[in-house]
């Protein structure tokens, strides 16, 4: 009895390790599978060519031609700043000492040369520590590991990632040799004091190339890898110093070096240059737009990860086409730059783009010259359109739908009276606070009537104005519906978001640009591209970005708004603006409620431009001694078109197309 008792333990044992067992090969299984899913193997390759290519990412125009080079993007995560603008910044394996590869290998990877990527044992060590917390802590990241965390930028600390990790180095592995793989680890490796490679740190620590280094300087660099900040050759040079002795005697331990050269490089003093001072680059509000729009759309469209893509365009050696005008540029940035009396919090942005391409020509984050990267751009930020809107939501819809003409009269009478102690409150207010009873449409607009876009939007619908504003004109903040902390519940399908252009969440102010490229294009609506392609730095194509086109108005309406809007500009709440007197110009001007938003968007033949102006927080009204936004738009275009229009044969496109339409005089109480 007790000899069966004892074999049913024993069973009941195996039992149980052969479940844990299964369980956790099931687990691993699950993990492996879970992490392949999410290997980029593609990116992966892409961004290992790329690195590969040593070089910064470059902007051009016009494919390079008529305009070339436009700037160099040099972030200082990823390149070395002490850079000058001759030093060279990749090296080939063979241009780089055997000192400084066997301090790698015997400090980081002894098996770098015959394992598949990474080291089976020490993962397992690491892996058993981690729960265990018996041995030394070290890391367990093969070279080939490493060269993946640094090309993709990705840190995050778990065990999937890790798993990941593992999987896209026994990839790399099978694609590129050995030698390729040592070679941009040690051209990418974090060197400390913003510094990337053994060239740059070479370079800017001792002044030498980096087949030039004695073993000593060499086993210095090395040392730095593990922690730059800890052993930083400058800022801590002790700690430096006792590292750079620990990587010397794991040389020695490997077998790289004898005895009698280990004592020698370890009795050599710490030498290092005084540091070189290393200045930021700027990059302009154009070049930091592109790196958005091409971010969102690799991502979007190929699938790529946006840390692979970050990384990419930090260090890739990419070549991006795109759709800057410099001259439109130019004058945008010397009128901002230099743009006086702005009160303190005010800001001002400005989009152009091409009349009939729909591309961007020039764009402005804010006033100011631009003193940093990555800064709030209010021209890609949302804003309350106000009366801006009218136009793309209710006039041209109507007109096009042949539900109203220019001479259609409305009453200009508020649609709702509140009554509150005896104060009667009209609604919705005209601003000036004039209502003048039977007016046309085109009146309406030139004036901004409140009152008659109540009139529109009750005969379109809120539904319809919806559809048009987020399936023609893209407006992708528009809100359905959203449901607010307390319960309540937003909307822009009412009467203030769509018709007096008071949205929950308002619209950038490069969409609206956009979007009124309809009416010089004779209804076609294009979609905006402030690039054109994306090369490698083999010249292989990235990414095409199409230029999509629908047509959303009929010619003869979009027409009809040119002469509409051009009425603005003469004599309505757009009146004094110059540009008019030596071209077309048409446009609609926009205010928030109490002026916390003052905007305008207006175009000619050749481009149309948004401004705006309001503060970061949308509280405050913007002041009355604040530079005019009217006057700003108008100072920046009339640089823009100066060049532009000084040969143009003015029969030509100097004025809006007026073909197939008719003009009559009509009754403006009648209609």
């Amino acid at each position: 009895m007790k000899a069966k008792r004892w074999h049913k333990v024993l069973f009941g044992i195996g039992i149980t390790l052969l479940s844990l067992c299964l369980l956790f090969v099931l687990g691993i299984g699950a993990l492996m599978l879970y992490a392949e899913r999410h290997l980029d193997a593609a990116g992966d390759e892409l961004l290992f060519r790329a690195a590969r290519c040593g070089s910064v990412t470059r902007f051009y125009v016009d494919g390079g031609e008529g305009g070339g080079d436009l700037s160099s993007y040099v972030p200082t995560e990823y390149r070395s700043l002490s850079l000058g603008a001759d030093e060279k910044f990749w090296y080939s394996y063979d241009e780089i000492s055997e000192n400084i590869k066997n301090a790698f290998l015997a400090a980081e990877d002894r098996k770098f040369f015959s394992h598949p990527g990474f080291d089976a044992v020490r993962t397992a060590r690491a892996a058993l520590n981690q729960v265990t917390h018996t041995g030394a802590t070290y890391g367990a990241s093969t070279i080939t590991q490493q060269v993946v965390k640094n090309i993709s930028g990705d840190r995050e600390v778990t065990f999937t990632r890790k798993l990941s990790e593992i999987l896209r180095a026994v990839h790399l592995e099978h694609k590129y040799t050995k030698e390729e793989i040592f070679e941009v680890y040690l051209n990418i490796v974090p060197m400390g004091d913003r510094l990337i490679g053994v060239g740059a740190a070479s370079r800017d620590y001792f002044g030498k190339e980096p087949s030039e280094l004695s073993l000593a300087e060499a086993a210095t660099l090395v040392g730095i890898t593990n922690a730059p900040s800890r052993y930083h050759p400058r800022l801590h040079p002790e700690a430096s110093l006792e590292k750079r002795n620990r990587v010397l005697y794991a040389m020695l331990d490997f077998g790289v070096i004898d005895e009698s050269v280990y004592r020698a490089a370890c009795e050599e003093p710490l030498v290092v240059r005084a540091a070189r001072s290393k200045e930021d680059s700027v990059r302009s509000w154009f070049i930091e737009t592109v790196l958005d729009d091409v971010t969102h759309d690799l991502e979007e469209k190929l699938g790529m990860k946006r840390e692979t893509l970050e990384t990419l365009l930090m260090s890739g050696g990419l070549s991006v086409y795109t759709t800057m005008r410099p001259e439109v540029q130019s004058a945008l940035e010397e009128t901002f730059d230099t743009l006086a009396g702005v009160p303190e919090g005010l800001h001002y942005a400005m989009v152009v783009v091409d009349t009939q391409s729909n591309t961007l020509a020039g764009i402005v984050g804010n006033a100011g010259k631009k003193e940093g990267n990555r800064l709030l751009n209010f021209a890609t930020v949302p804003h309350t359109p106000g009366s801006v809107l009218k136009p793309l939501a209710l006039y041209a819809p109507l007109l096009n739908e042949k539900r109203i003409n220019a001479a259609t009269v409305f009453d200009d009478v508020p649609v709702a009276f509140s009554e509150r102690e005896g104060v009667y409150t009209e609604y919705p207010h005209n601003s000036p606070n004039v209502y003048d009873g039977l007016t046309p449409v085109c009146e309406g607009l030139r004036l901004s009537k409140n009152t008659l876009a109540a009139r529109l939007y009750e005969m379109r619908g809120a539904e319809a104005i919806y559809r048009t504003l987020y399936r023609d004109f893209g407006f992708d903040t528009l809100v359905r519906s959203r449901e607010t902390a307390g319960g309540g519940r937003l909307t822009d399908l009412a009467l203030a978001p769509l018709a007096l252009g008071q949205l929950t969440d308002g619209v950038t102010l490069r969409r609206l640009t956009e979007a009124y490229s309809v009416f010089p294009s004779d209804g076609i609506m294009r979609r905006g591209r402030s690039y054109l392609a994306v090369y490698d730095g083999d010249g292989n194509l990235i990414y095409e970005n199409p230029g999509e086109e629908k047509e959303v108005f009929s010619p003869s309406c979009a027409r009809i708004m040119n002469q509409m809007l051009s009425r603005v500009v003469e004599s309505g709440t757009a009146k004094g603006i110059r540009l008019a007197d030596s071209v077309d110009t048409a446009g609609k001007t926009g205010t928030s409620g109490e002026s916390r938003d003052r905007l305008f968007v207006g175009y000619t033949p050749y481009y149309t431009a948004g401004i705006w102006c309001g503060y970061s927080s949308g509280g405050k009204s913007v002041p009355r001694e604040a530079p005019s936004h009217l006057a700003v738009w108008d100072s920046a275009m009339e640089k823009i078109h100066r060049a532009r229009l000084s040969d143009v044969p003015e029969e030509k496109t100097l004025r809006f197309s007026t073909e197939g339409l008719v003009r009559r005089e009509f009754c403006m109480d009648s209609g």
